[in-house]
């Protein structure tokens, strides 16, 4: 990840977890979970402040496609004993299957992760040069 390198809180992240003993793999997947946390309130505050806007819905349609997505395929299907264990449930919904198992339209119906691969054995397309 970018962050990992560019971002002093998350350079001094990496260094404590690391201390910790924790290897790179389980340090990407608290850092996917922290980014997250950081991210969703910012995200329920754009909504909250876009909701009195007339074109509400097709400003946050994607944001609106995720949030049905989750509720329908993962909130809807479980009861949480507490507020802490759904927002460590939603994260490893929206980390670990929404953004890379689940199925998206835009991608041919593939998951992105099958996606990428498809794409990397794909040749390359020559393209000459305009003189």
């Amino acid at each position: 990840m970018v962050r990992m390198r560019s971002d002093a809180r998350t350079r001094q992240y990496v260094a404590r977890r690391t201390g910790e003993g924790l290897s790179k793999k389980e340090i990407h997947r608290c850092l996917k979970r922290y980014i997250v946390r950081e991210l969703y309130p910012l995200i329920l505050a754009d909504l909250r402040d876009s909701a009195s806007s007339a074109c509400h819905r097709s400003v946050n349609a994607v944001l609106e496609r995720l949030f049905l997505s989750l509720k329908m395929e993962r909130v809807w299907q479980k009861d949480y004993a507490n507020h802490a264990e759904a927002m460590n449930d939603v994260a490893d919904y929206i980390v670990g299957f929404h953004n890379c198992e689940r199925l998206h339209s835009s991608l041919g119906n593939l998951s992105p992760n099958a996606f990428e691969r498809e794409s990397a054995t794909q040749q390359l397309i020559d393209v000459s040069e305009i003189t």
